[in-house]
């Protein structure tokens, strides 16, 4: 399959490691700076630190302190040769740094979905998200395959929060362009698309990774 241009998106990674396994999700973002004085390269290295920043203040505290988040990465699908780059720093956090949950990892690795609401038409996939790096606390009582009800409402929260966060809006804020979270649908056939994520929804089925031993 040929290399992903879609103009206008730009693909973000966070970059997390836990007990040396890679850990990556990816958002995607419409990043719109026309007629705006910031050149795109620059709208996107803000971007990163936007998203750094959003998963640090409501993210990392549902994470173990085994999850290591490293940077944020981005790779422009704008054009061909869009940017490429990673920031570690942004208004005073700085990556690496831990997740805040002090219990330890568990036989296997459990993360927590996170479906992803978007306006896409019928036929395109919404999209998910896997946290990894949930406590084994974090599951209902005497159900280990489900997330609890308390759980759910603080990871809803914590997304949603993360989701209105990472959003620019040229002018507020210092910031020389418009962005929003979207869902990158590429079809086997036809022309990849995109839609806004509208909203987020946490779902209770813990889903379990077996942990890969060092290399």
């Amino acid at each position: 399959m040929p290399a992903l241009i879609l103009g206008g998106v730009c693909r973000f990674s966070v970059r997390q490691t836990m007990l040396n396994v890679q850990i990556s999700n990816i958002i995607d973002v419409k990043i719109d700076n026309e007629s705006l004085t910031q050149s795109r390269a620059e709208s996107c290295e803000n971007q990163a630190g936007r998203i750094l920043k959003k998963w640090d203040e409501h993210v990392k505290a549902y994470q173990l302190n085994d999850v290591t988040c490293r940077e944020v990465s981005w790779v422009d699908l704008d054009t061909a040769n869009g940017s490429v780059g990673q920031r570690q720093t942004a208004d005073g956090v700085q990556w690496p740094v831990q997740g805040l949950h002090p219990g330890a990892a568990g036989p296997t690795f459990l993360s927590a979905r996170i479906n992803k609401l978007t306006n896409a038409g019928r036929g395109l996939k919404a999209g998910r998200l896997f946290l990894a790096g949930i406590h084994e606390s974090m599951t209902a009582p005497g159900d280990p395959n489900r997330i609890d009800q308390d759980t759910l409402n603080g990871l809803a929260i914590a997304f949603e929060a993360f989701r209105t966060g990472i959003k620019a809006t040229a002018g507020a804020g210092g910031q020389g362009y418009n962005s929003r979270w979207v869902v990158v649908h590429r079809p086997l056939v036809g022309q990849p698309s995109f839609s806004d994520v509208t909203g987020v929804a946490t779902h209770e089925n813990v889903t379990h990774q077996i942990r890969r031993k060092a290399a």
